[in-house]
């Protein structure tokens, strides 16, 4: 009776975690959709600036600093500046770096998680992650790397619960899939709307 309470509540948890999900893509797909509407020659000259200037190197510098620490902001504010660029080089940069970026956040709080402000720092986040790493395990990074769950969040929490590291890699390749497809949506959601 216990587990199946239990497998029920961990069914209840998923599905919310996959609705908030598909919720989010709908959110971020109108969006990009209204952005490229209203803005479409703005977005193009700054993304002419951002190639000339910065290209894969600032991108890189980007995705790696905001997976690192756990900041308000996201990878994907680098779609609407990138629109013309060339997907695979874009996309293979913004995994490696996110990949970087996590492990760097998660050693850095393996590190330091026995400082006083270090845990104040995460201690908004820390109960909700905690309890879904506890629940999920290495999964819970999937879901982080997959889904708009804050993964630099989540990678910090899994470094002070001392995750397994080579576990955490194996779990962080999920953000190569995450770029591809939400690319994939944007695209043809520009492509739509062309």
């Amino acid at each position: 009776m216990k587990s199946d309470n239990k497998s029920l509540n961990k069914n209840k948890s998923l599905r919310r975690v996959l609705l908030e999900t598909a919720a989010f893509f709908t959110l971020v797909f109108m969006v990009y959709i209204l952005l490229w509407i209203f803005f479409q020659e703005e977005l193009q000259k700054l993304s002419l600036w951002s190639i000339e200037h910065l290209g894969l190197a600032g991108v890189a510098v980007f995705v790696y600093a905001v997976d690192t620490f756990i900041v308000p902001a996201t990878a994907d504010l680098v779609f609407p500046l990138t629109t013309t660029w060339p997907p695979v080089p874009l996309l293979l940069t913004m995994s490696a770096a996110s990949i970087l970026g996590g492990m760097s956040g998660f050693f850095l709080a393996r590190a330091l998680s026995h400082i006083s402000w270090i845990q104040d720092a995460v201690s908004y986040y820390r109960e909700h992650g905690e309890r879904l790493i506890r629940r999920y395990g290495l999964w819970a990074i999937v879901l982080a790397g997959l889904t708009p769950l804050p993964y630099s969040t989540i990678s910090w929490i899994g470094g002070m619960l001392k995750l397994p590291a080579a576990g955490y890699l194996l779990a962080s390749l999920s953000r190569i899939p995450r770029f591809f497809l939400y690319y994939a949506i944007i695209e043809s959601g520009r492509l739509l709307i062309s």
